[in-house]
């Protein structure tokens, strides 16, 4: 969890070190504080006790009790983490109106007061998670071994042509090894599966980058493994795409690997293997399936 001075330098500091971003514009500090504390919330699951009085960083008023501590309580085994999804990070809040539960204008992952959208219902499909009480689904979640990490710490708003300056000048890679230092400091507290498998469920820009690079084999997979190769498809006979991180599929085609039917609806697909957005940028339930195969 990073601190307000290191929040803000991220912020400000010139690229690729930092975002290069004018200090007026920087993110709420206090709503970051709270989001990371939701995740460990969630990461309490793992480690099978509750840390919320040992955290180095807490909110000034807790958010709500913790969610997960009844369970905790009852000693029931701790998972591991064996599937990571990486995002792009949290959506910026909307006003909220006082005491509406759920809060159906927001829609953070780790937010057990929030809505949900196609970042948390796709993974819930993928891992056939019933839909119900959310935080009941991201125990379940947790329970097959799934975290979200998301690569950028800032809730803002990530257009195509900040996306594109982000990768072109090196700050998406400086931000991924931040996000191998997580995953290493699970993996040395006990918490990460042996195989643990990374999928990429950010928007194109971003997650199409970053798998480029690993299929590349010149980025790092920090001991994790993804799925590489492109996606594969019967019938192979694929349409014309302007996007270069998709690829056009007739309808009903089914994907080779591991033998998934598309659909009816779907006609478009991630090129890279170990990508899970569709063609409305978001994430698609059987692209994650496919990406953790």
């Amino acid at each position: 969890m990073l601190t307000r001075t290191d929040y803000t330098n991220l912020w400000t500091n010139p690229a690729p070190g930092g975002f290069s971003q004018a200090i007026h514009t920087l993110p709420n500090y206090e709503e970051y504080v709270i989001r990371e504390n939701q995740l460990q919330d969630y990461l309490d699951i793992f480690r099978g006790r509750d840390t919320r009085g040992a955290r180095p960083i807490e909110p000034p008023v807790w958010y709500y009790d913790h969610p997960f501590l009844e369970v905790l309580k009852a000693n029931a085994g701790a998972p591991k983490i064996e599937y990571i999804m990486i995002g792009e990070a949290a959506p910026p809040l909307s006003p909220s109106i006082p005491g509406q539960i759920p809060d159906n204008g927001n829609s953070y992952f780790y937010n057990i007061h929030h809505g949900t959208s196609a970042y948390f219902t796709a993974p819930c499909t993928a891992f056939d998670i019933p839909s119900g009480n959310k935080t009941r689904r991201l125990l379940a979640l947790a329970r097959k071994g799934v975290l979200l990490l998301d690569i950028f710490p800032f809730a803002t708003n990530y257009k195509t042509e900040f996306r594109n300056w982000l990768n072109g000048i090196g700050v998406t890679r400086n931000f991924w090894v931040n996000v191998g230092e997580e995953i290493t400091s699970l993996r040395n507290n006990s918490l990460l599966h042996k195989e643990t498998k990374l999928a990429f469920i950010a928007p194109p820009t971003i997650s199409h980058f970053i798998a480029e690079g690993i299929n590349r084999h010149d980025w790092p997979k920090f001991d994790c493994t993804a799925r590489l190769g492109v996606n594969e498809f019967s019938p192979a006979t694929l349409l014309p795409s302007t996007d270069t991180h998709f690829k056009k599929i007739p309808i009903g085609t089914m994907l080779m690997t591991p033998g998934l039917n598309l659909g009816l609806t779907i006609t478009t697909a991630p090129i890279y293997a170990c990508c899970c957005y569709d063609g409305s940028n978001y994430p698609q339930s059987i692209y994650i399936t496919s990406a953790f195969t």
